[in-house]
């Protein structure tokens, strides 16, 4: 850097002799009489003590104060003992130097005001001997200090006290002089410097001693120093001898601590101010402490805060040195001890020494520090490190003031100010992509990882020093070449600022400027604001004060946010500045540093001062020249092991540099050739499996390494694995230091471990190739050989996870361990039975039509019935064995499901079943487990979970009262639905009994809190015997359900209505049409309501009977044709009652009649006979008392009435009898037979009053059924009034509440650097979209048609539509495009059902967004969902906060008003209703697919809807995809499996968004304390329909209802 500067290091090391006083030449007590009666007297006119006292000076002429000055001088280099004299000369020389400052003290002499310039420079010169330590004398009194004479002792204390006391006088006073000096020249400040340089020098470069001077007064003289340097480079910036002065000098002080703390205090406060003009004001504000900050100027020009920055960098050489004592101690002073002393045989075992790791640690800590300031990071990972290095005794000045310069600078200083400036903010993101194209030396990166080892063999490790000089040589040639280049920035920032004005300087410093231009060419523009705000919030996060950070303590982030600015520079720009010190630094100890340098390097060390004027990139090569063997035996405590806290620091700023690469960003290969190699070398593990520092550090900072595209990363993958083995399978991860937090060393390990599970199916048999290839085969020569050890890792990580985070995402791995293998079993399966999977994989197929008929249930697994080829148990260590041999068989998706089934299950029980998070990332994953396809299904392991779970609702419900919470009875309701799940999926299990039986308890147990029978010894207790008393509603709800699937979905879904629709797409008006007595007139809803009668059982059922036969009825039975809306669905039946089975009722002869036999010729002689009722001897039995006692009817007639209705009988019996005589006497005259009177059998009934009879055969027409009870007073049975015109609109509201949750996707496509919402919902028009992003789309549903889909929509406009409204117009076609457009929701969605959640997938596209409401309106803070985010966008509506607190708690009735459902039946003639009141149950969650992931933090999410979830996907280039999340923090922010970070297949991504979407909203509703399930819903829509609508009748009406047959 400063090759062609003279230095003046020994010049000032012998100022001391050369500015002696002539008294020297006196006797010592001659000359020390002198100087006291002199100082004495000159002394006591400045008025130290008393202000008020000081006179002026009777020094009136130059001869008289030079004269004096030599005696001062004089007395400066007297002995410590004579303290009084010392102290008196320094005050005189502290107030004679105020002639600099604006108010000059009164008793300064006339000559030195006149001239105050030339007498402050010999002032300064010969204030260097107070500091300069006396010879012999502080031997003599160091000495002192440790005899055990308490008494010298404290005399030499004392003594070295009091010295330290005057240095601190002069010291201020050159502070003050540097603050508030207007007319100190350039020469005063060389002067200025010179001196501070001289006593640093003095006091610093001797080996440190406890308690000497220079170890009291190190902290102060080297803050005075880099501060008042500061202020000159403001004021008078100092030459390139004076900067080639200092560095040296600094080098010579290297073994002080307080060196490197000042040194990064300085720097720290440099970058901040350098960020902040290179960036602008949006890049993270590195915040530092104020006195720090205070060190730099205020008025310290931008260019100034460039060159002072860069060489204030450079000031200490190579701070790697600093792990080599023997380049630390190669000073004089240290040589000269060694021989001095009998006990030392080389300058490095000198004591003071030992504490170079610990200095090498701090200055590793601040290159740390600046790197992660240039990154733009937040960094949390580490604590206690500024604290740690700034010590308290480093006074700064409080108010410094900063004059304006002089008119002189002007010449000196190229001035960049607010030209710079507004330069700097007027450049495009583009425009300085392309600028930093021409800073950036071009190295073609090839994507193979071959290239990246090609170029391990040109790496500076192995170059010759030929290789280096030529470099070297060449690179500044382009340093110089990159400052002409660059057109943008007109001021140059490559000269040097000196006095003459030569052009020769700093050949890196412009390059600084261009840092901020030095973006990838294939990135977007990173300051793009974003449009909802989210910009602002990341730009505006402060960092660190100091970055300080401890090796590698500190806590990780929960969502490991530690994401660096997006306006951040390249890679390669931070590593031509950091890089060689970095990479050296990661060596250390290593077989690189000790051999495998080149032979010749020793040689580059000593020439290290001189290497500087070369560019960063040829520089690097100089790092294998410190990578050598050190050949002088070195103390225990300096071996290169002492050394690694610091190389885990500089391991961690490596990872934490190439870990921060933009997509698209390519990195000089020659970099990730060296990182590789200090990576690999780092993650080393030994034979006690003990986790280094270096392999800590490593992990905590690599946690986004697999995921950013790095070419060639996975050749790191066996060293990974290996490293990872050591942490996560071990209760108690041995670690050789403590501070490292185990949590967190877990956590960013479970995250390498995401991005390695896909490796082995991804790649398969793809060759792993080595580093350096030594000869040998290699260990683990392909990728398939990791999945054994991947899968065994994450069992056993599994096993021994305690805390809630890590437990959920391995979780998550193991879910997407268990999908990626049945996917790809399945593919496999396919190709083998000659299977063409091409439409499958061609996503692009799927948008050319869409229709509701070839619909189907996604994931729906189909599994046969047999349980004859069960499997036999297995015991947990069979199922999660940690043999880490395993053949094939154990690697299959079989294997994995049973492995994972049994450790979950296990765990859910026995350890997690206290933590929700947990409990519910377990529950989430069974039901997913039990939704993957396996063709070798064990249906013994399916039983043994479905028993599981049964097993951990009984556990939950069993706890004590006071352990039930909201949370428990969440994971309680959790578990009901994964039941579910399991039961839908796998219906055979059902066909077992003691599952059957064991699945009806656990029922039972949710809807009444017990159970029947707890034991099977016990006697069963009778329903009507039991008290209910649930653990709660939620959860007798979900018992509810669980019970209603298993009798009417379980082997029946889907229906062959389809995954649609769980309810009959017939109703009223279909129905009636099919009748026999329809006539083909039009008939309406309100008629065909009419035609049927509506009954409600049990507040329940509503069972709508029509009892006209339907026109494909082709016997005269009594039909009745019934429409049965229950909570759980809308079924129709048609029934009939037959005497005989329909396959026995053909087998009936049925004969015409044959009529009577002939009468026979013959006819006998009739005998007559009067038919009697009583034998003819009843007249003579003579009556009794008894007979007598029962009076005449006629006589107990009690009124009027009854005699009337006496009368009326009497008379009707007498007609009957006149009849009958006349009727047997007209027989008696006929004497033929009779033919007309002959007997016919009747005509069959053909029309029956059904009503009655089904609800007769039902056991509904008993008088208990009719009557209401005590706890009930509505009756079991109650007819309803269909006659009520609104009675039509509430049946229709009720058919469209859907009995399953329903939620809605949002699939957006973003563009590189695309962050307008108008931008991103364009692009659905677009055809040249990504296929993998359609493949997406089309693995998340199947398409349907909105005109005739019967089901969830995204909007309730159009969702749950009756088929009747749709007959007359025909099913609108899909809208044709280039893009997904189609699937808008304006004709056509994509669609997804199982028996429990409806999926909408919709790609919203600008012009239907802003024509229909969206089905949230904005609501989401009402009723149900605390969430209090508002969507700006033009078609959002609703409440406010405010107004949502108003609502009291809901209570159990719907929560919709009666209005609410009265309209949700618009959309083709009335206007949007008004959903104000709403309560939203339906989320959302937006996907997203990014071509850049920096494009997450400026996604304008909260402009395009209420997301609950936001899913990032982000491709990579091997062809696998990168998961982002961002949602609403809180108790059940984390759904799985997708976890963030997380890097997974294409053909398990479909499936794996899907369910997370999907549990993210079942969490949401498990949240909201006032949510109703959809069967609660129904139920109480029902019972509303009881309250407005039933018929209040007796009994007797009831019956004679019945009788009476509707009208329509």
């Amino acid at each position: 850097m400063y090759a062609d500067w003279s230095s003046l290091t020994l010049q000032l090391q012998c100022l001391g002799s050369a500015t002696q006083s002539v008294l020297a030449k006196l006797p010592h007590d001659d000359g020390k009489q002198v100087v006291s009666a002199v100082v004495k007297t000159v002394a006591a006119n400045l008025g130290i003590t008393v202000p008020s006292d000081a006179k002026p000076s009777t020094l009136n002429t130059e001869q008289e104060v030079n004269w004096c000055m030599e005696v001062i001088c004089h007395g400066l280099c007297l002995p410590l003992t004579d303290h009084e004299v010392i102290r008196d000369s320094v005050n005189i020389y502290c107030e004679w130097l105020s002639a600099l400052l604006p108010n000059p003290k009164v008793c300064v002499p006339k000559p030195v005001l006149e001239d105050a310039n030339f007498y402050a420079q010999k002032i300064i010169t010969q204030l260097n001997h107070l500091f300069i330590p006396r010879k012999g004398e502080e031997e003599h009194l160091l000495n002192t200090m440790t005899d055990k004479n308490a008494k010298g002792r404290n005399t030499a204390q004392d003594t070295i006290h009091r010295q330290a006391v005057v240095c601190h006088r002069v010291l201020r006073r050159v502070q003050e002089l540097a603050h508030q000096s207007q007319i100190m020249e350039r020469e005063t400040w060389e002067a200025l410097l010179s001196f501070l340089l001289a006593i640093n020098d003095a006091l610093l470069s001797p080996p440190a001693v406890k308690d000497d001077i220079g170890d009291q007064l190190c902290e102060r003289v080297l803050g005075v120093l880099f501060e008042i340097w500061l202020i000159a480079c403001v004021k008078s910036f100092p030459s390139p001898t004076l900067w080639k002065t200092f560095r040296e000098m600094c080098m010579n002080w290297r073994h002080r601590t307080g060196l490197v703390t000042q040194w990064t205090r300085v720097n720290l406060a440099l970058t901040s101010r350098l960020l902040a003009f290179l960036y602008g004001p949006k890049f993270p504000i590195l915040n530092i402490p104020k006195e720090d900050m205070d060190l730099v100027p205020e008025d310290m020009t931008n260019e100034c805060v460039a060159q002072a920055w860069y060489r204030f960098l450079n000031s200490l050489g190579n701070p790697v040195e600093l792990s080599k004592p023997i380049s630390v101690s190669n000073t004089q002073q240290f040589k000269e001890y060694a021989l001095k002393s009998y006990g030392v045989v080389d300058p490095t075992y000198h004591p003071c020494l030992a504490s170079l790791p610990n200095i090498f640690l701090k200055a590793m800590k601040g290159v740390s520090a600046i790197v992660d300031a240039y990154l733009g990071l937040y960094n949390e990972l580490h604590v206690g490190g500024y604290e740690e290095a700034v010590d308290s005794d480093a006074v700064c000045p409080a108010n410094p003031l900063v004059p304006t310069p002089p008119a002189s600078r002007k010449n000196i200083i190229l001035g960049l100010a607010a030209q710079a400036h507004s330069h700097m903010s007027s450049i495009p993101a583009r425009a300085q992509s392309r600028t930093s194209k021409e800073s950036v030396p071009k190295t073609p990166v090839s994507r193979e990882p071959s290239a990246v080892l090609r170029e391990m063999a040109r790496t500076p490790l192995m170059r010759e020093r030929s290789d280096y000089a030529k470099s070297k040589s060449e690179g500044a040639k382009n340093s110089r070449d990159s400052i002409v280049k660059t057109g943008i920035e007109r001021v140059s920032l490559g000269r040097a600022i000196s006095v003459d004005g030569n052009n020769e300087g700093l050949p890196r410093a412009g390059q600084i400027m261009s840092m901020s231009r030095s973006t990838s060419a294939n990135s977007g523009p990173a300051s793009t604001p974003a449009a909802g705000g989210s910009s602002s919030a990341s730009t505006q996060s402060l960092v660190n004060p100091t970055i300080m950070i401890a090796t590698v303590t500190g806590t990780l982030s929960d969502q490991q946010n530690l994401s660096p600015s997006p306006l951040r520079p390249s890679c390669n720009s931070i590593l031509h500045l950091f890089g060689l010190w970095l990479f050296e630094a990661s060596f250390i100890g290593t077989d690189l540093s000790r051999g495998g340098g080149s032979p010749r390097g020793n040689r580059n060390c000593a020439d290290f001062p001189n290497q500087m004027g070369g560019s960063r990139p040829s520089s690097l090569s100089a790092g294998s020249s410190s990578l050598t063997a050190e050949s002088v035996d070195l103390p225990p405590g300096l071996l290169p092991e002492r050394f690694e806290s610091g190389r885990a620091e500089a391991l961690g700023a490596l990872c934490r540099i190439f870990c921060s690469k933009r997509t698209g960003e390519e990195i000089l290969p020659v970099y990730l050739a060296r990182f590789y190699l200090a990576v690999q070398h780092g993650l080393a593990v030994g034979p006690d499996k003990v986790v280094s520092e270096c392999l800590a550090s490593i992990l905590l900072n690599s946690s986004n390494l697999l995921r950013i595209d790095l070419d060639g990363v996975n050749v790191l993958a066996p060293s990974l694995v290996t490293a990872l083995e050591t942490v996560l399978p071990e209760r108690e991860v041995k670690l050789t230091a403590n501070y490292i937090n185990k949590a967190d060393l877990r956590r960013a390990a479970i995250h390498l471990l995401q991005s390695l599970l896909t490796l082995p199916l991804h790649f398969s048999n793809m060759p792993i190739k080595e580093l350096l290839p030594t000869g040998e085969r290699p260990a683990v020569h392909n990728f398939n050989q990791l999945k054994p050890r991947l899968v065994n890792l994450l069992i056993n990580a599994l096993q021994v996870e305690v805390e809630a985070g890590n437990t959920q995402m391995l979780l998550g791995c193991l879910m997407l361990t268990v999908q990626d293998s049945a996917a790809l079993e399945e593919a496999e399966l396919r190709q083998n039975d000659r299977y063409s999977d091409n439409s499958a994989r061609n996503s692009i197929g799927i948008f050319h039509a869409a229709s509701d008929t070839g619909s189907h249930m996604s994931d729906h697994t189909s599994v046969s019935a047999d349980l004859g080829s069960q499997h036999g148990g297995t015991s947990l260590t069979e199922h999660s064995g940690l043999d880490s041999t395993f053949d094939t068989a154990t690697d299959s998706a079989h294997a994995l499901f049973v492995r994972a089934t049994y450790l979950v299950c296990h765990r859910l029980i026995s350890s997690w079943k206290s933590d929700l998070s947990t409990s519910l990332a377990a529950l989430e994953m069974l039901s997913g487990l039990a939704r993957i396809n396996i063709p070798e299904q064990d249906a013994l392991e399916c039983k043994r979970a479905v028993k599981w779970l049964c097993d951990y609702i009984v556990t939950q419900c069993s706890r004590p009262p006071q352990a039930h919470s909201k949370d428990l009875h969440s994971s309680i309701v959790a578990a009901f639905q994964a039941c579910v799940t399991w039961l839908v999926h796998h219906p055979y299990l059902l066909g077992d009994k003691e599952c059957l039986s064991t699945v009806v308890e656990v029922a039972e147990l949710g809807i009444s809190g017990s159970k029947s029978q707890q034991k099977a010894s016990n006697p069963p207790v009778m329903k009507e015997e039991k008290v209910l008393n649930p653990a709660s509603r939620r959860v007798r709800d979900a018992a509810e359900n669980l019970l209603s699937v298993v009798m009417e979905q379980v082997g029946y879904f889907p229906s062959l209505s389809g995954s649609e629709s769980l309810s009959s797409l017939l109703d009223e008006s279909t129905l009636l049409l099919q009748c026999n007595s329809w006539g083909g007139e039009q008939v309406t809803n309100r008629t065909a309501v009419q035609a049927f009668r509506y009954f409600v059982i049990d507040q329940t059922v509503v069972l709508g009977v029509l009892e006209e036969s339907l026109g494909n009825s082709q016997d005269p039975q009594p039909t009745v044709t019934s429409i049965i809306r229950c909570p759980s669905n809308k079924a129709v039946w048609t029934l009939q009652l037959r005497h005989l089975p329909r396959h026995k009722s053909g087998q009936v002869q049925r004969m015409a009649n044959p009529g009577r036999p002939l009468a026979m010729a013959d006819l006998g002689a009739r005998k007559d006979s009067k038919p009697c009722f009583f034998p003819d001897s009843i007249e003579k039995i003579p009556l009794c008392a008894a007979d007598r006692s029962i009076p005449a009817v006629e006589s107990i007639a009690g009124d009027e009435t009854a005699a009337m209705e006496l009368d009326r009988l009497a008379r009707l019996m007498e007609q009957q009898s006149i009849l009958e005589k006349e009727l047997s006497h007209k027989i008696e005259e006929e004497d033929s037979y009779s033919v007309e009177f002959e007997c016919s059998p009747p005509e069959p009934c053909s029309e029956f009053q059904t009503a009655r009879l089904i609800l007769s055969h039902l056991g509904f027409l008993s008088i208990p059924a009719l009557r209401g009870a005590i706890d009930s007073p509505v009756p079991r049975l109650v007819a309803l009034d269909n006659e009520n015109p609104q009675f039509v609109q509430d049946i229709e509201n009720l058919d469209r509440l859907s009995p399953r949750t329903y939620d809605t996707i949002h699939a957006y496509y973003v563009r590189s650097g695309q962050s307008s919402v108008t931008d991103i919902l364009a692009n659905s028009c677009s055809g040249d979209l990504s296929v993998l992003y359609l493949e997406m789309l089309a693995a998340l549903g199947w398409p349907v048609n909105v005109a005739t889909h019967p089901g969830w929509t995204g909007d309730m406009n159009s969702s749950w539509k009756q088929t009747n409204e749709e007959r007359s117009e025909p099913p609108s076609p899909l809208v044709s495009g280039p893009g997904p457009v189609r699937f808008d929701g304006s004709s056509a969605i994509l669609y997804w059902a199982d028996v429990s959640s409806e999926l909408a997938i919709v790609v919203p596209s600008g012009a239907h967004q802003d024509s229909r409401p969206c089905s949230s309106q904005g609501s989401a803070n009402i009723g149900q969902d605390n969430i209090s985010t508002h969507s700006s966008s033009s078609h959002d509506t609703g409440k406010d906060a405010d107004e949502s607190e108003d609502r009291g708690p809901v209570s159990l009735s719907l929560d919709l008003d009666r209005e609410g459902f009265t309209r949700r039946k618009v959309g083709r003639t009335h206007q949007p209703p008004d959903l104000r009141h709403r309560v939203i149950i339906d989320h959302k969650v937006a996907v997203v697919w990014l071509e850049s992931l920096e494009d997450a933090a400026v996604f304008p999410a909260s402009d395009l809807n209420n997301y609950c979830l936001v899913i990032f996907v982000h491709p990579l280039a091997t062809g696998l995809l990168r998961i982002k999340l961002s949602g609403i923090t809180g108790k059940m922010s984390l759904a799985t499996p997708l976890v963030d970070g997380m890097v997974v297949s294409r053909r398990a991504l479909g499936p794996l968004v899907r369910q997370t979407a999907l549990n993210m909203c079942r969490r949401r509703r498990l949240d909201q304390d006032s949510y109703q399930p959809p069967h609660v819903r129904r139920k109480l829509k029902i019972q509303d329909l009881v309250q407005k609508y039933r018929s209040h009748m007796t009994e007797s009406e009831f019956f004679a209802h019945l009788f009476i047959s509707p009208k329509f």
